[in-house]
């Protein structure tokens, strides 16, 4: 019985560091960031707009739904030129404020670390502001075009749904500065 269990196990091994070797040897169909540029100004849906170039790797969409308040602009930028070695951060800033409360940052880790929120939340300072923003991040090698447009609409429809709850958390009197 040992033996029998043992060549199965060898079997199911074998199988697996085939499997694995396959998909190694498989070549990357990455999307270049032309390939990239070029679903963004292309891509057609009520709520979407392409807003530009924003710099090297760097593009600016707005997306918005029935029922939102307004619309995000949605940044998708690329971490290196080599689709190989880069990962694509799809972010958006969600509030800004000149100060933060204590409150608001435990809720951000506290969220930073649920297993089912696939994104992150990041704090900035520039010039005295704080910038809280909300952003996933692809292997560049792994992107399509359905994870591009659907990683756009996830920032955008995350943000928005959690907008209100964390303004709420700005100490008092203080208030998101920044138009969305």
């Amino acid at each position: 019985m040992i033996s029998q269990n043992h060549t199965k196990a060898k079997a199911i091994l074998y199988l697996i560091l085939v499997t694995f070797a396959v998909l190694i040897s498989m070549p990357a169909n990455s999307m270049t960031n032309a390939e990239i540029e070029g679903a963004l100004s292309s891509y057609k849906e009520d709520g979407f707009k392409y807003v530009g170039k924003a710099g090297a790797g760097m593009w600016k969409v707005q997306y918005s739904r029935p029922g939102w308040e307004f619309g995000w602009e949605v940044i998708v930028a690329t971490t290196d030129s080599n689709p190989d070695n880069s990962i694509v951060v799809i972010g958006t800033t969600v509030i800004s404020s000149k100060a933060l409360s204590s409150e608001l940052m435990m809720k951000l880790l506290d969220e930073n670390s649920l297993d089912t929120n696939p994104g992150s939340y990041s704090v900035f300072k520039n010039d005295d502001v704080y910038f809280v923003q909300y952003a996933i991040k692809v292997p560049q090698s792994l992107l399509i075009n359905d994870v591009l447009k659907e990683g756009i609409g996830f920032v955008a429809g995350y943000s928005n749904k959690r907008v209100r709850t964390l303004e709420k958390m700005l100490p008092e009197g203080q208030s998101t500065i920044t138009t969305k």
